[in-house]
């Protein structure tokens, strides 16, 4: 009988440490969602900048500029670049003088900017450049240009 109760009492001790813990891990997962919890970069090369500052003050945030390019070339992108079978991944030249912007962005914008980027051997930043090319060279009616840039 005794050792029923000392099993029992620390069953309900173990039950309320239980309890405060997922009460701290609800409190943390709703903070979350409001906020990223920390800022994500993108270097850009000098020569980009004009553009992006456009789209940014058109958009009102690099968030939402993000958001724009992904959206717009979401369904075509297959057809925009051919999926990469290397292992590296290849990143921006080193002597390009390059900008970093840090922003919060969406949490899924960010994922798929970062898995699109994966497949298509690239970095993240280096695919954000390449979605960025193909919207300024659009706008000025030469994506045949920027085809044959990368």
């Amino acid at each position: 009988m005794i050792k029923k109760d000392q099993t029992s009492s620390q069953h309900i001790r173990n039950l309320s440490n239980e309890q405060k813990n997922s009460k701290l891990i609800a409190d943390k997962k709703s903070n979350s969602k409001n906020k990223r919890d920390s800022p994500s970069d993108l270097w850009i090369p000098k020569t980009k900048i004009p553009h992006l500052t456009k789209r940014i003050s058109q958009f009102k945030s690099l968030k939402y500029t993000l958001n724009f390019l992904l959206k717009k070339n979401r369904n075509r992108l297959h057809s925009l670049f051919a999926h990469s079978q290397k292992e590296k991944t290849l990143y921006q030249e080193t002597e390009l003088e390059l900008v970093r912007f840090s922003f919060r962005p969406n949490s899924a914008d960010w994922a798929e900017l970062r898995l699109a980027a994966r497949y298509y051997g690239v970095s993240i930043c280096n695919f954000f450049v390449m979605l960025l090319t193909f919207d300024e060279n659009e706008n000025k009616g030469s994506a045949k240009s920027f085809l044959d840039g990368f």
